[in-house]
């Protein structure tokens, strides 16, 4: 592809993108207005509005743009650099006046992550839940939602001091891509958050 124009590509961070989100991602080429040419990338492209694209990356490394005219004639070739995002999941619960979660009036799991703007409203997470209170498993059981079912709220409603929970496998999709978080352990009396 020939490379006499000069083109220039911006991101809103540091022209990083991330496997699996919707990215955006400026894109100008030098004499050329934005209805005048277009891009391909391994992944999808969901709109092209003033020279603005969203990029959804399927995968982390070196994701190649390929810039094309109007008239199908290859402009050139920009590399930019795609990573995973990192997420965490956290036990969802009021905090009393000492900083601690009140476990027992949990409702779910929430997922953050070091991207401040990311949108997880669309995100599904699944995980499995084990509450073991002294040598004997109360629930060993994989949920599906942020939210929790009446079964996981009724064992949190009757958690007792010394009740170890866990959970882990926990799974969140994102634009259908599978991401694995970090299990959470705690014992109910020792869950601060300072």
């Amino acid at each position: 592809m020939a490379t006499s124009q000069e083109i220039v590509v911006s991101t809103p961070l540091n022209n990083q993108l991330y496997a699996g989100i919707a990215n955006a991602v400026d894109i100008s080429l030098e004499n050329t207005k934005c209805k005048d040419f277009f891009i391909e990338v391994e992944g999808e492209v969901i709109e092209n509005k003033n020279c603005n694209f969203t990029i959804i990356p399927k995968s982390k490394g070196l994701l190649e743009i390929k810039i094309f005219t109007s008239k199908k004639k290859g402009v050139s070739k920009i590399y930019l650099n795609v990573k995973d995002v990192d997420l965490n999941a956290k036990i969802m619960a009021p905090i009393d006046k000492d900083g601690s979660l009140l476990l027992s009036r949990a409702t779910g799991i929430s997922v953050e992550s070091e991207i401040v703007d990311l949108n997880f409203d669309n995100s599904k997470v699944e995980y499995e839940l084990i509450i073991i209170r002294k040598d004997k498993i109360l629930i060993n059981e994989y949920f599906k939602g942020k939210r929790f079912n009446e079964k996981a709220k009724y064992y949190f409603e009757n958690l007792e001091d010394e009740d170890i929970i866990v959970f882990r496998n926990i799974t969140i999709y994102i634009n259908n891509i599978q991401y694995f978080v970090e299990p959470i352990i705690t014992e109910k009396r020792k869950y601060n958050l300072n």
